[in-house]
């Protein structure tokens, strides 16, 4: 008897089997950072140890941003996963078919370019087993207001099934990242706050917001400080 595939709110909460293919997509601003593709990398650590290196694929379409290939591929060396590289949509086509055994497919995308947008039509258009690729953002907590609401309106042809907040320990203020998912009905599915592959949590919005508040309260609690030994110093 065949596994009951699972919701995509419970796999995006534990990442289990069944799910094809899923398109990773950075913020613009964080096209240049490596943090995204460490994401990426800590999120195929994470399915393997769950279910065996043999079980995920990786596919990266960034072809501009510097060492970005080399990078994942590091990281697949480390990990045992091959990485397959496509630049166009053909290479993507290719790609794909060499990871039909595999239960989880990551696809490393650049971002926002032209070309990135064409490549995710594509895929949207490609079924693997049945099944569509879901769209995942990657959205930095460090990220200007706003640039998720951009990339969400350019990807607004195929629906991002979740996201992945990182830098939450760098973040002084939470809240503009967290309002955008909320508004645009994004379900948040970890948070990353380090740089090590073990980095990764399953979030909880309602633990997030209660760290947000607290930052909040803190900054506020070291500007009236500051206020008062200005005073005092006048």
């Amino acid at each position: 008897m065949s596994k009951k595939r699972p919701s995509v709110r419970h796999w995006l909460r534990a990442l289990p089997w069944g799910l094809v293919s899923v398109s990773i997509t950075r913020l613009p601003a964080a096209s240049k950072s490596s943090i995204e593709t460490t994401t990426v990398a800590k999120l195929a650590a994470r399915y393997s140890l769950l279910h065996g290196r043999s079980s995920i694929g990786l596919i990266t379409t960034d072809a501009f941003k510097i060492g970005g290939q080399d990078q994942l591929a590091t990281f697949g060396k480390l990990l045992g996963i091959a990485v397959h590289a496509a630049h166009d949509e053909d290479q993507l086509t290719d790609a794909l078919k060499r990871n039909m055994d595999k239960q989880l497919v990551l696809i490393d995308s650049a971002g926002m370019s032209a070309r990135d947008v064409r490549m995710n039509r594509h895929l949207a258009r490609i079924k693997m087993h049945g099944t569509f690729a879901k769209n995942i953002l990657i959205a930095s907590a460090t990220s200007q207001p706003g640039l998720a609401d951009v990339v969400l309106e350019e990807y607004a042809h195929a629906s991002v099934h979740g996201a992945v907040l990182t830098k939450v320990d760098e973040a002084v203020n939470l809240g503009p990242g967290l309002s955008t998912l909320v508004q645009k009905a994004v379900p948040l599915a970890y948070s990353c706050d380090g740089q090590g592959l073990a980095d990764i949590q399953v979030a909880y919005v309602t633990s997030l917001l209660k760290e947000a508040f607290a930052r909040v309260r803190e900054a506020r609690d070291i500007e009236f400080e500051s206020h008062e030994v200005q005073q005092q110093h006048a």
